[in-house]
């Protein structure tokens, strides 16, 4: 935590941090020895550090939000379980990242990705590395009063480079299990109309897309 600022020196990455902290942007979670880990401290700032995001990536991959019909597509996911226009959405977006040299970057945050189109909705609770015994569901989503989709979902989403495209069983193997362990958690298995879903990303493309059963 920076007591003291200066304008003599750098500004570094804690400094902002700590910035955020006196804002009230991020609060304590816990802390680690000589240094603390931070949240945000509830939903409306968690929304708009999400609606940011998904404005950033927009703006870098050429997008609009109304191209995407973002609303609609998770609608469709909430109401029908039907995934596949959120994975359009998303192959989209990784995909115009990928041919604007960012690849790098859809890489590294395309759960982010993710999280950032299904927050924009504010349909659902969206958990990021929810843990369950010291394992972490990559995305869950659950129900936030007073609205009530018919489904709730769990995501473990993995991705590969399209080099490594013959890693893709393997993977998937992995993906599988994880998500086969995090349902027999007593946190998932009371969570009503849960469903479960592994996707495989080989560089913009979503090349595995299965559901998982275990659920409630």
């Amino acid at each position: 935590m920076t007591r003291q600022f200066s304008f003599e020196k750098d500004f570094t990455n804690d400094d902002l941090v700590s910035i955020l902290f006196y804002l009230g942007i991020v609060t304590i979670k816990e802390p680690q020895l000589s240094r603390f880990i931070f949240e945000p401290p509830n939903f409306v700032i968690t929304q708009l550090y999400f609606t940011y995001f998904q404005q950033l990536i927009l703006q870098q991959a050429a997008l609009r939000a109304d191209d995407l019909r973002i609303y609609d597509q998770v609608l469709q996911l909430a109401q029908e379980n039907q995934i596949a226009p959120l994975i359009e959405a998303v192959e989209l977006i990784l995909l115009q990242l990928s041919n604007r040299d960012a690849m790098g970057y859809a890489e590294k945050y395309g759960k982010a990705v993710f999280a950032a189109l299904l927050y924009s909705t504010q349909i659902y609770t969206v958990h990021s590395e929810y843990e369950t015994d010291r394992r972490y569901v990559d995305l869950l989503l659950t129900r936030r009063p007073p609205i009530d989709p018919n489904y709730q979902f769990a995501f473990e989403l993995k991705y590969l480079k399209v080099g490594d495209a013959d890693q893709v069983e393997r993977v998937q193997a992995e993906a599988l299990a994880q998500m086969q362990a995090y349902l027999q958690h007593d946190k998932l298995r009371t969570l009503l109309d849960l469903r479960a879903w592994v996707i495989i990303f080989v560089g913009p493309a979503a090349h595995v897309v299965l559901p998982v059963s275990g659920g409630s």
